[in-house]
């Protein structure tokens, strides 16, 4: 083209001549030309595929419109030649090049793809939640007391914190038990002194005693009560399976003396005689308090049932200490014996008590 002139086209199509726009022949560029299918088909000459194409398209709809690109390269004048531009014109529709209709397929699959994965990916999410909304039923029944346990039997991923959990909660509920156990043994062994004081004041209301005969008897008790709590204290702060080691060396004749003389007190109605055959070189090593807490136990039991003797003898072998206590009381039933020991049980259920005293015993013993 020159000076606005056309000097050469490869086909003559004069619907195209008149769409070319001045103001593209101004400057290089790219630019787009919409033609309809006739247009277009008379562009495309005789290239039957492409005719083939255009003849469809005109059956589904004969208004529709195509696109043509159109290059504009713009040549200075030389010494030659004169200025010329040269117009581009791609007779291939843009919506008839392989590449567009590759590119409406990937929208077209893009879209199906959404439309059939989003529902996927949440059947994904929600099948792998599940373990995690079982586990939070879990922890809520175990909130309810519905459960004492969360089931182990749960996916790869969860087992190891279900059974943190579980270890967690069997501390929580051991550590839980012990305090309520200690509170009990706590609660048992202040009977003893609290009865003691109990007595004393009745003597001393009824002038039996003097109030300098009740105030060492008094304080010795006082002392007991909070040696008793101090040592209870310690042993609820202590881990779970931990003990209490002791080498102390306690002679046994002084200790089984001051429990005795409590338990007259306590039993004086009842004319409790308790006689002591007790060496004096008789010793016991370990915990002091321990062995007052296994004594007084025993002792309290005969004193309440025996009629009205209490003997309590011992005997030291190389590596053991053993000591009897007998009274001249009924006895348990031979079908009982085992079952005293055990917390709560009581082989009299006619007499006031807990089914504590003996279970203690045996936990030390």
């Amino acid at each position: 083209m020159k000076k606005g002139k056309l000097l050469w086209a490869q086909r003559d199509v004069p619907w195209l001549i008149n769409s070319i726009r001045p103001e593209w022949l101004k400057a290089n560029g790219f630019h787009e030309l919409e033609a309809d299918v006739d247009a277009t088909s008379a562009l495309v000459g005789n290239d039957r595929n492409m005719q083939k194409e255009l003849a469809e398209i005109r059956e589904d709809d004969d208004n529709s419109e195509l696109t043509h690109s159109v290059a504009v390269n713009i040549y200075p004048a030389t010494i030659t030649m004169p200025q010329l531009t040269i117009v581009v014109i791609d007779t291939i529709p843009v919506e008839l090049k392989r590449s567009y209709m590759v590119w409406n397929w990937f929208v077209y699959v893009l879209a199906a793809n959404l439309l059939l994965v989003i529902p996927l990916l949440w059947l994904a999410a929600w099948w792998s939640l599940r373990p995690i909304e079982s586990l939070a039923k879990e922890v809520r029944e175990l909130e309810e007391h519905h459960r004492e346990n969360l089931d182990p039997n749960t996916t790869r991923e969860l087992t190891s914190l279900v059974s943190n959990l579980n270890r967690l909660l069997k501390s929580e509920r051991e550590r839980y038990d012990k305090y309520r156990t200690t509170l009990t043994d706590l609660t048992h062994s202040l009977k003893t002194p609290l009865a003691v004081m109990q007595s004393t004041m009745r003597s001393l209301r009824s002038a039996k005693l003097s109030a300098d005969e009740a105030e060492p008897v008094m304080l010795e008790q006082i002392s007991r009560i909070s040696q008793q709590i101090g040592y209870y204290l310690h042993r609820a702060s202590m881990r779970t399976g931990s003990t209490l080691l002791s080498r102390e060396l306690h002679p046994v004749a002084p200790l089984l003396d001051s429990l005795t003389s409590a338990l007259n007190k306590v039993y004086q109605r009842k004319g409790v005689n308790i006689t002591l055959d007790i060496s004096p070189e008789i010793s016991f090593v370990g915990e002091k308090n321990d062995f007052m807490e296994v004594m007084g136990n025993l002792l309290d039991n005969a004193c309440k049932y025996c009629l009205e003797f209490v003997e309590v003898s011992a005997r030291q072998g190389e590596d053991q200490l053993h000591i009897i206590v007998e009274d001249d009381g009924p006895g348990i039933p031979q079908g009982k014996r085992d079952q005293v020991f055990d917390r709560g049980q009581r082989a009299d259920t006619l007499r006031p008590g807990q089914g504590v005293g003996l279970s203690v015993c045996a936990r030390y013993c």
